[in-house]
């Protein structure tokens, strides 16, 4: 899974083959015209206050159940697992 976005022009190589048949499957996301430095104090004051309850979106997992994590969220599980090193 690819999270934000690298410069224009990065490449990745990958077997076409495997999307092909639906051995491996290349998602992304972004955060649109989202700014940092206003959505991040804006969702810290929420939290803070109460009206965002971060605690009850997010499933901490260790990196070696990276695979636990994207299960549990496809199964509705969780919402956001978060992969902790």
């Amino acid at each position: 899974m690819q999270v934000g976005a690298p410069a224009f022009g990065t490449t990745a190589p990958f077997d076409v083959a495997a999307v092909v048949n639906g051995s491996i499957t290349i998602r992304g996301t972004v955060e649109g015209d989202s700014r940092p430095r206003e959505i991040i104090p804006w969702l810290e004051r929420r939290v803070v206050d109460g009206r965002w309850p971060l605690h009850r979106l997010i499933q901490p997992y260790r990196m070696d159940e990276a695979t636990t994590a994207a299960d549990d969220m496809t199964a509705g599980l969780t919402i956001k697992p978060v992969l902790i090193t």
